[in-house]
């Protein structure tokens, strides 16, 4: 497994958010979080990265390595990227800008290192406004960039917090069409996601989140023959 988190309990100050997860990801494979806003699917990526959360109990289990009391840049530096909701692009520097402030933390293992010219294949509008400041990117442009800014450190696990959220459907099309050519490539991948479109063309496997614990766990012909599931965690709409 590239990982495993064994009973995690974790929160912020205000209190506990997770309550027992235990939950893991083959190698090579997609997990999707799916739930509704507030279900603990950032939380869960956060206490993987330890990003302004507090694992309180549990293991968090990369690689066979045990990796829960390290310091969050140790973590990343083993190979994981995640690429929050949020974007966090920097806005006052150009594509290129971006594109050259991560350094690869390791090797890539069994396959060619992630370049400048690779993210710009997978995304090629990237390679249109290399010139452009990201600060006046589309939503989507902006999330094609924090995923290729993210892969350039050659990560083996990537986490993906509800990447086509506000994109519109041909932009959605294309973020669909990387997940599953990374996964091709061997990159191991948790995404957190609400609609029921890029559950159904790209996961593994699937777990459904509500109010920090884990209500299902399945594939996704599981997940079609429970409709209860689909009507209480996860958004109808195709895009």
């Amino acid at each position: 497994m590239m990982l495993v988190l064994e009973g995690l309990h974790a929160g912020y100050a205000q209190g506990a958010v997770l309550h027992g997860i235990d939950l893991q990801v083959p190698e090579g494979k997609v997990v999707c979080l799916i739930g509704r806003n507030g279900a603990g699917k950032t939380s869960t990526m956060r206490a993987v990265v330890h990003d302004l959360i507090q694992i309180g109990q549990g293991r968090v289990v990369f690689d066979g390595a045990d990796v829960t009391h390290l310091p969050a840049h140790a973590v990343i530096r083993l190979g994981i990227a995640y690429v929050p909701e949020d974007r966090r692009v920097f806005a006052n520097l150009t594509v290129a800008e971006n594109l050259a402030v991560p350094k690869p933390w390791r090797i890539a293992g069994g396959g060619a290192d992630w370049t400048i010219a690779r993210v710009v294949e997978l995304f090629p509008q990237l390679g249109q406004f290399m010139s452009r400041k990201a600060g006046v990117l589309s939503g989507g442009q902006q999330q094609m960039l924090t995923i290729a800014r993210s892969l350039l450190t050659n990560p083996r696990l990537l986490l993906l917090d509800e990447p086509n959220e506000g994109l519109a459907p041909v932009v959605a099309d294309e973020v669909i069409a990387a997940i599953n050519r990374l996964k091709a490539e061997g990159v191991s991948m948790v995404v957190s996601e609400q609609h029921l479109r890029l559950v159904n063309e790209c996961a593994d496997h699937i777990y459904a989140m509500d109010r920090g614990t884990i209500v299902f766990s399945g594939s996704p012909a599981d997940l079609a023959a429970n409709p209860d599931v689909v009507r209480k965690y996860i958004t109808l709409a195709q895009h």
